[in-house]
């Protein structure tokens, strides 16, 4: 009995880590661990398979759907973000504020630029950053974009901010004082190129 305790012991706070997992993931429409039901997932479980057995099968799932996942674009924006505030707050700038909206439309620029093969502030078909912010509803003073394309960086979003940095005009919008509010977007092909929009607004 103390043993099958141990046992479920361990196998709770493993079901604790992996639904953890799973919600980070919204994007994710293939994971392994799905939102639970009635025990470990929301598929029908074999009462008499041993726990341990089902434990271990299931980490093995899950193990393999990572392997196989994409790469997380909310965590690569997470980090782009969090390096320009620190540019930012390290020349005593006041940190830019993270705008869902506009990050949504960062990445819909993205999306289109890596899908349609061009890197531009002009979209051939939405225009440029004006028309599309007044076409998802965003309503500002004044805007700037900084746009960025690599294949294969190991930390993309230290090399986005670090190539932005070298380039003067880049720079002025990294560190504009007007700019209040910020939305970054991701797009990463299958090649491992990823194309990087940051959006900001006053």
């Amino acid at each position: 009995m103390e043993i099958e305790r141990q046992i479920r012991s361990e196998a709770d706070r493993a079901k604790s880590s992996l639904r953890i997992w799973h919600l980070r993931l919204p994007a994710c429409t293939l994971c392994a661990v799905n939102p639970l039901r009635n025990g470990w997932t929301g598929t029908n479980v074999n009462p008499r398979m041993s726990l341990n057995r089902y434990f271990v099968g299931a980490l093995f799932a899950a193990a393999m759907q990572a392997a196989r996942r994409p790469v997380d674009v909310l965590a690569v924006e997470e980090r782009v973000f969090g390096a320009v505030n620190r540019e930012r707050r390290s020349r005593g700038l006041a940190a830019l504020a993270w705008y869902d909206s506009l990050a949504a439309e960062a990445r819909r620029h993205s999306e289109r630029m890596q899908r349609h093969r061009f890197l531009s502030h002009d979209d051939p078909d939405r225009g440029g950053l004006g028309n599309r912010l007044r076409a998802a509803g965003i309503r500002y003073q004044a805007s700037a974009e900084n746009l960025y394309r690599q294949s294969g960086p190991a930390d993309p979003a230290s090399a986005a901010v670090a190539a932005w940095l070298r380039s003067r005009g880049h720079r002025m919008n990294l560190l504009g004082r007007a700019y209040r509010e910020t939305g970054v977007g991701v797009a990463v092909d299958s090649a491992g190129r990823y194309t990087i929009t940051q959006i900001f607004l006053a």
